[in-house]
């Protein structure tokens, strides 16, 4: 049991994650190395820029893995999803200027920079979105504790909600024959 926003007691509904898992256990491309610094925090906001990248900031989540993960969390925060979770945030470079490449020029721009396979960025996508649900959840989990302050938890739940609802269609939406296919829909008790 946990709590609603209005304090009400009511069931957890996590049959949105199990479906997520669910989904990427049976499409989990295969890597082929070698490991990278995965940054796990690849908004465009984390960027200073003067005609070129001078820097990349916000390190606190790193670790080693398949570089494929940064690219799929840029492309969540790039697109709509991105856009949903900086709402409330000065705008992000790319929504605000011209000369920005598209999600499709960012994973062709990859490709040829990296030499990498970008076949399965789908579900790196997926993945990505799927981590910022969860670190919604968190931090929605440490304001229902009282530890954490500063954002509306209806505003946090609602956004959990969206994330989860983006990432199953995302996945059901892939360019991928293969990886298509929603696993099930968010329930309607989570949706904003």
């Amino acid at each position: 049991m946990s709590g609603d926003p209005a304090g009400r007691s009511m069931p957890r509904d996590d049959a949105w994650r199990a479906n997520l898992e669910s989904w990427m256990a049976r499409h989990v491309p295969g890597f082929a190395g070698p490991l990278h610094i995965e940054r796990l925090s690849g908004g465009a906001s984390n960027l200073t820029y003067r005609v070129r990248m001078l820097a990349l900031l916000d390190w606190e989540m790193s670790t080693l893995g398949d570089p494929l993960t940064d690219l799929g969390l840029l492309l969540a925060y790039w697109g709509p999803v991105g856009e949903r979770v900086f709402a409330a945030r000065e705008g992000q470079a790319h929504r605000a200027n011209d000369g920005f490449p598209s999600e499709e020029e960012l994973v062709a721009r990859y490709a040829d920079a990296s030499g990498r396979p970008v076949d399965a960025i789908d579900f790196y996508e997926v993945l990505g979105i799927f981590k910022l649900a969860a670190i919604c959840e968190g931090a929605l989990a440490r304001m229902k504790a009282g530890s954490f302050t500063g954002h509306a938890r209806e505003d946090t739940a609602a956004l959990v909600a969206f994330l989860a609802e983006a990432a199953l269609d995302r996945a059901g939406r892939s360019r991928l024959p293969a990886l298509r296919g929603r696993a099930a829909a968010a329930p309607q008790a989570m949706r904003p």
